[in-house]
């Protein structure tokens, strides 16, 4: 790309060039460079994210759901930009692994992508409502200005129960210039965009609207402190209020757009536009910045080149670069809220003291738990049929999670900073309770915020805990079943392993039980145990197998939690109905089932989407069968080769309820039948 020409990038859409001269604006408000460098102990590092990135233009990423929406023009067939020698640039969608990195890219709307180019898009916190760059059009046809140029606009869309439903442009649009690159405050009150309207300061200039009373779009305002006579463009508004931007204006400039944010003077306490600089900043074009709420990780766009700190250039014209700060932005903080957690007990109101706390972050769907520290994997196996399982994510006891976030005093209170505008989910326990998981939310309120959670009493046992193991291996031993007998009562209780052949069991009487171990293909285990209020000790079992003279080798496949030609069905999927793209219950039940296949190597599978029955047939089959597709592409993603899976999608085809075509149904009852299901089989070794 030619140093910021408009035509390859406003959104490649722009009929504009703004040529580059020397960087002296009278209008500059600071020669102040944002220097990280300078501090050694922050480390910064810049990658190009190849996963999503072509040889075409690839740029303005936002973040939506637990990923990534981004333009490209890396469509191989249809109608080119005669000025970009391009196709039109489209929306994609890059959901996130586990480490917060993109993976394969996803078409995020059918009836938002176009003939036309789409743009830089902006969402509510709740991803109900989306305001996107689009050319000037009526009817599908580009509509241009009496000097026969085709303008951009900013158009509004709202989440239905299909798609994405266009709601029609901004009233602050006109076919006599441009408004682009929205950017919605957290509170959605607030939308900040370019234009070069009338009455600015010169070239483009950032402005925001306010959503009035009747939500309705006020009167562009010219954001102050920020514009020059050049051209500022891709506003991100963080959520604790700091504005970033790109610019040619400022005298610090170091070269093509440079991204700044504006910031306050330490001396003065007035309002300063600082350059990001290195490695952020480069003599080329960098653009479309976005940082997470911490302020520790981003993403932004640009064509740079290698440089001498050894940092690749771009792949394509434009690429999509990803940055993280170790400790993230210091002259730029976080909007948080204090916050009190009060545990009680459920029935008296006491407070417990010296509960546990541990903080996870949540999507839109859900908690999002990234490192197992946590929750764990767990096939339960159905009552009906024990090849087929389930895949659960459940909770692992107190003493295996990660450390506690916070701890109750003997008020029973704990005192927490939460960011702003987030969902959390609070995890609680105390040995002498029952584990309580609740979500919360953290609104802009002023005052502090106090949020009650109520313990259960946990019922009186007596733990029983253990692993079981082949003879000789050592290899632990997935979903056999351990079965405690008590030798006076005759009562019986029967738990079973994990796929680490732990398990861990609330007994409701002491004394002494009889305990018998079972797994196919291994001879049964009987020993006595006796039952103890505060036993600590662990149990380990180890079986032989059944075949006379096996081979230690020959153990490894029978400790498998699953067998050959089962069935794992991976549910609890809130798949909107039309939707494709991967959403975080989707990756949080691949990442289970990575797990699962990584654990067994000679794992085959058979990847099988299904929908609920409502809408047309047909489409339903094809959303399906993409939705397998890009399921595959995320494994595949992750490191499973791809000759281990293959991929089919059913449609409505096979409910597993009484939600057929045509029977009036709840929304929950309809997405029982929303899944994937996976059909297993192990290779030879």
């Amino acid at each position: 790309m030619k140093k910021y020409t408009f035509l390859n990038f406003i959104l490649p859409l722009l009929l504009l060039t703004v040529t580059l001269n020397a960087q002296q604006s009278s209008k500059s408000k600071s020669k102040d460079r944002f220097r990280e460098k300078d501090s050694p102990e922050n480390k910064v590092t810049v990658r190009n994210v190849t996963e999503i990135n072509t040889k075409s233009t690839d740029y303005s990423p936002t973040f939506y759901q637990n990923g990534l929406v981004f333009a490209s023009s890396s469509k191989k067939n249809g109608a080119q930009d005669k000025n970009t020698g391009e196709t039109f640039s489209e929306l994609y969608f890059a959901p996130f692994d586990p480490n917060g990195a993109p993976t394969a890219r996803q078409n995020f709307s059918l009836d938002i992508n176009s003939k036309l180019h789409e743009g830089p898009v902006t969402f509510s916190r709740n991803f109900k409502t989306m305001f996107y760059t689009q050319n000037n059009q009526k009817g599908g046809v580009q509509k241009a200005d009496r000097d026969g140029k085709i303008r951009l606009k900013i158009y509004e869309a709202r989440k239905g129960q299909i798609d994405w439903i266009p709601k029609g442009e901004l009233p602050f649009n006109s076919d006599d210039y441009s408004c682009v690159h929205p950017s919605l405050s957290a509170d959605g009150k607030r939308l900040y965009f370019s234009s070069d309207m009338a009455g600015g300061l010169g070239g483009f200039d950032i402005y925001y609207s306010d959503k009035q009373a009747d939500g309705s779009w006020g009167t562009p305002v010219n954001v102050p402190d920020v514009n020059t006579e050049k051209s500022e463009l891709f506003p991100f508004i963080h959520p604790n209020g700091t504005l970033f931007f790109s610019s040619t204006g400022h005298e610090s400039n170091l070269g093509g757009l440079d991204i700044f944010f504006l910031g306050t003077d330490a001396e003065t306490k007035k309002p300063v536009v600082f350059n990001m600089d290195k490695p952020y900043n480069s003599p080329e074009d960098d653009l479309g910045f976005i940082i997470n709420d911490e302020l520790n990780k981003g993403f932004f766009t640009s064509n740079r080149k290698a440089n001498e700190q050894g940092i690749n250039g771009s792949i394509g014209k434009d690429d999509i670069w990803m940055f993280s700060i170790e400790q993230g932005i210091r002259q730029v903080r976080p909007t948080t809220r204090e916050a009190t957690i009060v545990v009680t007990d459920g029935r008296t109101g006491n407070p417990v003291y010296g509960a546990e706390i541990r903080v996870l972050k949540s999507s839109g769907e859900g908690f999002v738990d990234t490192d197992n520290s946590v929750y764990e994997l767990d096939l339960q196996p159905s009552p009906e049929n024990p090849t087929v399982y389930s895949m659960q994510l459940k909770p692992k006891s107190a003493d295996k999670m990660r450390s506690a976030d916070y701890h109750t005093d003997t008020k029973g209170n704990a005192d927490a900073d939460f960011l702003r505008f987030r969902s959390y989910m609070l995890l609680v326990n105390h040995r002498d309770y029952q584990l309580s998981q609740q979500l919360v939310s953290i609104e802009d309120e002023e005052g502090k915020a106090i949020i009650n959670i109520k313990l259960n009493k946990a019922p009186d046992c007596h733990r029983a805990s253990g692993t079981v193991l082949t003879d000789q291996l050592g290899t632990r031993i997935g979903n056999a079943n351990v079965k405690f007998v008590h030798k006076t009562t005759n009562k019986t209780q029967t738990v079973r392993t994990n796929l680490n052949g732990e398990y861990d069991i609330c007994l409701n009487e002491p004394g002494e039980y009889l305990v018998t171990v079972e797994k196919a293909g291994f001879l049964l285990s009987n020993y006595s145990f006796a039952a103890q209020k505060e036993r600590t000790d662990l149990q380990e079992v180890r079986l032989r197998p059944t075949k006379i003279g096996a081979m230690p080798k020959e153990e490894s496949p029978l400790a498998n939690g699953i067998q050959n030609g089962s069935l794992i069905v991976l549910d609890k999927i809130t798949y909107e109905p039309n939707q494709r793209t991967l959403n975080s219950t989707a990756i949080r039940a691949l990442d289970g089932l990575f797990e699962l296949m990584s654990r067994y190597p000679e794992m085959n599978i058979e990847l099988i989407a299904h929908t609920d029955t409502r809408g047309n047939a047909a489409t339903n089959l094809d959303i399906s069968k993409e939705r397998a597709e890009n399921a595959q592409a995320y494994l595949e993603y992750r490191g499973i080769k791809a000759a281990r899976i293959q991929t089919s999608g059913k449609g409505g085809t096979m409910p597993r309820n009484r939600c057929v075509a045509g029977v009036n149904c709840s929304d929950e009852e309809h997405l029982t039948n929303v899944r994937f299901e996976v059909k297993v089989s192990f290779s030879q070794p």
